[in-house]
């Protein structure tokens, strides 16, 4: 009963409900108690969170799939509902026969049983605590050995690649840090040269295989995404044009990107088994080195199996931005390894945007929760920031709309390029994918307005100027979740164009061939990750909601190179700065402790 009435609140889930039961049939006199935990264990893990925080759940304002604050009473008779008393509750599940103590040290061996409760109140389902044990053990590893660096080697490559009359400190400490460690978290936000970094630690451990006579290192450089990884080879291939080193050196920095790839091709995906990779502890890759930019993206799973399947003696640096949004699987692990002593860097300085810029104001702003900092900013930041309500029943009535025919009054005469180009300059970001402000809401908008004022048949599938969104991985098409393209027609069938590498002419795949994709006008803040874009507009929720937070506000505003319109209340913005997301997890207190 207690299941079906969480049921019916919308705070559980139809699978949450079903893996409760199913977990019930594992033992005999299973309480209710326990069927409640592990429903609401399965929920967490849905929300993102890598274990339930048993005691604090029992605290907290519970939600609906959408974000809504839930009034806890069950559908008949209004009669409440209510979760167990923490302490009852973390004592029935330490006796429960579904229940496995953790044990207090990464060496100790589990005992076997589908959830793990630890030391600090936190139920795991099985798979996610040894995936959070995989990671833990491999930096920990990683910590205690020490690594062999030619002093005068590292001090001379410091100094020309971080020269004093241009030096910028945060940098130069990251690289020498990456250099003296196996494993090393670096972070920064926009603009504040993480790839600068990364090609002069790519130098610099050149050098040192040079000084002490060893063979070059092995360097596999790596993204989440498509996206991510194409914008990684462009750049490390841009900036090491700009290193102070040998040809030969150079070249080698430059195959590393030309060899850039995404975590799953480099595990090898196995589409008939899509959690199981050719790689893995029985078949290692081949590596010395290993850099993983945009880390904030990967969940505790994706990183679990990418650790698993490198060598003990590989390096592992993570590059990303550790107050930006955090995966959409569960974990938050970036966030987690940051600020583990003598593992971490933070890059502070932009290079992108001064100070005083209208951008970087209001970013810090946001970063730091300051609302009314932020709020002066938006007022002070003129032409290049602002902020305006939206009409829930007609989004596009204000300058939103206004924005959307500009930015797309001539985009159906331009060429595939072009086109292209013109997505990259303009960006409709929301926080939520349905409701009446959601990515779904606004892209319907948008077509029906293009096709009352411009005539454009938006009814057809493959209308000539969609804009489309690659929503999953196809190797065969090399196409990939994140990728943006654009359908034009070509010889009379439609075909979709997506960027060329390094510079080259777009690409055209066949409309038919498309992987899994989606209308990209509007896409929502979390697909934006990895992206640049001259202008975002940023839709808000018409009310306060949970799932808009401070790292979203601030992954959404930091896509941006030059100009943010905000669309959303005073009260909604406030309240969602005011909002730090938190994700439940024991992977920084297990290295710590």
């Amino acid at each position: 009963m207690e299941l079906a009435s969480f049921e019916d609140l919308g705070v559980l889930v139809p699978i949450d409900v079903e893996l409760a039961l199913a977990c019930g049939q594992l033992a005999a006199d299973v309480s209710a108690a326990e069927r409640l935990a592990v429903a609401f264990v399965s929920r967490a893990v849905r929300h993102g969170h890598v274990a339930l925080d048993v005691a604090g759940l029992t605290t907290e304002a519970l939600t609906d799939e959408i974000g809504t604050t839930v009034a806890v009473t069950s559908a008949e008779g209004g009669r409440p509902v209510e979760l167990p008393a923490p302490a009852a509750w973390l004592n029935i599940l330490a006796a429960s026969a579904l229940v496995a103590k953790a044990p207090e040290t990464l060496a100790e061996p589990c005992a076997f049983a589908p959830l793990v409760l630890d030391l600090d109140g936190r139920l795991y389902l099985r798979r996610y605590f040894e995936y959070e044990r995989t990671v833990a053990r491999a930096i920990d590893a990683r910590r205690a050995e020490p690594v062999l660096v030619d002093e005068a080697c590292l001090a001379l490559g410091l100094l020309r690649h971080f020269p004093p009359a241009t030096r910028d400190a945060a940098q130069s400490c990251a690289a020498e840090l990456a250099v003296r460690r196996r494993f090393a978290v670096i972070s920064g936000g926009p603009g504040t040269g993480k790839t600068t970094t990364v090609v002069r630690i790519l130098a610099l451990l050149e050098e040192q295989a040079i000084a002490q006579q060893v063979p070059a290192p092995v360097v596999l450089l790596m993204a989440p995404t498509g996206k991510a990884t194409d914008r990684l080879r462009e750049s490390v291939a841009e900036k090491c044009a700009q290193v102070d080193v040998t040809g030969s050196i150079a070249e080698r920095i430059a195959g590393h990107a030309r060899r850039a790839s995404t975590i799953h091709r480099a595990l090898g995906f196995q589409p008939r088994t899509p959690t199981h990779f050719r790689h893995d502890a029985s078949s290692p890759l081949a590596c010395d080195a290993v850099v993983v930019d945009e880390a904030s993206m990967v969940d505790v799973a994706l990183m679990a199996k990418l650790f698993d399947a490198l060598p003990k003696a590989c390096r592992i640096i993570l590059l990303g931005d550790k107050d930006q949004l955090t995966s959409v699987e569960a974990g938050a692990v970036l966030g987690e390894l940051y600020g583990l002593e003598g593992s971490s860097a933070h890059l502070g300085h932009s290079h992108r945007f001064g100070e005083t810029s209208p951008i970087a104001r209001l970013t810090k702003a946001i970063k730091t929760g300051a609302a009314d900092e932020m709020m002066l900013a938006l007022r002070d930041g003129a032409p290049d920031l602002a902020r305006e309500d939206i009409e829930a029943f007609e989004p596009l009535a204000g300058s939103l709309g206004a924005s959307v025919r500009e930015h797309f009054s001539s985009f159906y005469t331009l060429d595939p390029a072009a086109r292209l180009d013109a997505l990259g300059r303009f960006r409709i970001l929301c926080a939520h994918r349905k409701g009446p402000v959601g990515v779904e809401a606004i892209n319907l908008a948008i077509e029906q307005l293009l096709q009352r004022e411009r005539g454009i048949a938006t009814a057809e599938r493959y209308y000539d100027g969609r804009p489309v969104l690659v929503t999953e991985n196809d190797y065969d098409t090399r196409l990939y979740n994140g990728d943006v393209g654009v359908i034009c027609q070509q010889g009379g069938v439609p075909c979709a164009f997506f960027r060329g590498e390094n510079g080259a002419q777009p690409r055209a795949v066949p409309a038919a061939r498309l992987p899994r994709h989606e209308t990209a006008y509007a896409m929502t803040i979390h697909k934006s990750q990895g992206s640049e874009v001259t202008e975002v507009a940023v839709v808000l929720p018409e009310r306060p909601s949970s799932f808009a937070t401070r790292e979203l506000v601030y992954t959404a505003v930091s896509r941006a190179t030059r100009r943010v319109r905000l669309y959303g209340t005073v009260e909604t913005l406030t309240a969602a700065v005011g909002c730090s997301s938190h994700r439940t997890s024991g992977l920084g207190a297990r290295l710590r402790r």
